[in-house]
């Protein structure tokens, strides 16, 4: 209200789950067995996510946004878009409590967003190169993957599994649009694209901290789900596309590699959060012709600050697991180091369990379990 301060809390969209930091919560207590951060945190968070952030609709309300979760930096779901579906917390809610209403106000939101992003569903499938012809409807980036998540969690919560077809068949479609798959130096190297990928030329990779908080890891997860079964036009198997990506991020990212680098192969160098890259050949196994970054002085967005990075350490370390690359464990390594001194850091300068820690903490469980 204008007029009062009384509302303030819920007049600005701050309090929303950014990068599903309460995520952490749950996870820290599974490690620790400290499991009053489940009533402290987790579950009051949950829960306010589940009956205040996501939209309540009457049963037969047609609106897009119904169960799901829109927010925005005027006001209170003022000048709101739909990239705040930060449902990690909400769903390991569920499976920790049995709350069946998660499921049900997800699935109403998944059944809009799965027709959104296919237009075929749910009576057919969109086939892996079929481009959407809507401009939103993207099929990559955060909104996508935290759909594609939520379809999963639908998938194997409620009574339609079909949903696990749309979180396949979304992040095939992802790979086949999105990634190039190119060779220099005897090393494959993986682009993912913020644009399709329509042929031989340059493009520009996605923000490289975005793209590996959220796509690459729900390829990791259909890797452990479908035992890294082939995926997309032509088939690749997403731990290819895992360890590919690294092996950019580690070269031509932290590294020296490229035709203007700014690194110095260490995770305190400057890091670009976007490359621009040239390729020749096919999609899958073409050459890589060359690759720069896009970092300027004037926008200082344009290289990953240091919780960009933060982002990054579970992938290394999944994708040494996966190739056995001594280098890139090393460098998971200290990604997870930088991201524990800097969420230290920020604990001792008053910065609690919020949007910062969140970048901090995303990634640095899995990438400690990883490393123990």
């Amino acid at each position: 209200t204008p007029s009062s301060d009384a509302d303030n809390p819920f007049w600005c969209a701050s309090w929303t789950d950014y990068h599903n930091t309460l995520k952490t919560a749950p996870i820290f207590a599974m490690r620790s067995g400290a499991v009053e951060w489940l009533d402290e945190l987790a579950t009051t968070g949950a829960l306010r996510q589940l009956h205040t952030q996501i939209f309540q609709c009457a049963p037969d309300d047609p609106d897009f946004y119904c169960a799901m979760a829109p927010a925005g930096y005027g006001a209170y779901r003022s000048d709101f878009n739909s990239s705040h579906a930060y449902f990690d917390n909400l769903m390991l809610y569920y499976w920790l409590s049995g709350d069946y209403t998660v499921v049900e106000t997800l699935k109403r939101g998944a059944e809009t967003m799965r027709g959104f992003l296919c237009p075929k569903r749910p009576n057919g499938n969109c086939s892996a190169d079929e481009v959407n012809s809507d401009p939103w409807a993207e099929i990559t980036g955060r909104v996508a993957s935290q759909w594609f998540a939520v379809f999963r969690f639908v998938g194997l919560a409620s009574d339609d599994p079909s949903f696990l077809v749309d979180f396949r068949t979304g992040l095939s479609r992802a790979v086949t649009q999105h990634f190039v798959l190119a060779r220099s130096g005897g090393e494959d190297y993986g682009f993912w694209t913020g644009a399709i990928v329509s042929g031989p030329g340059t493009y520009q990779t996605d923000q490289t901290w975005m793209a590996t908080l959220y796509d690459m890891n729900n390829l990791y997860r259909l890797m452990l789900d479908s035992d890294d079964a082939p995926i997309g036009e032509p088939p690749i198997a997403p731990s290819a596309v895992l360890i590919a990506w690294a092996r950019t991020l580690r070269d031509f990212g932290s590294g020296t590699l490229g035709e203007n680098p700014v690194g110095d192969g260490t995770v305190d160098g400057t890091w670009p959060n976007i490359l621009e890259f040239e390729w020749s050949g096919t999609r899958i196994g073409g050459t890589l012709v060359t690759a720069r970054h896009t970092v300027t002085a004037s926008d200082p967005d344009s290289a990953l600050y240091e919780t960009g990075k933060a982002n990054l350490p579970a992938l290394f370390l999944r994708a040494a697991l996966l190739s056995g690359d001594a280098t890139l464990r090393a460098m998971g390594r200290d990604l997870a180091l930088l991201a524990w001194q800097g969420s230290k850091a920020g604990l001792s300068s008053g910065i609690g369990l919020g949007k910062i820690q969140g970048l901090y903490l995303a990634r640095l469980h899995a990438a400690i379990a990883l490393l123990e």
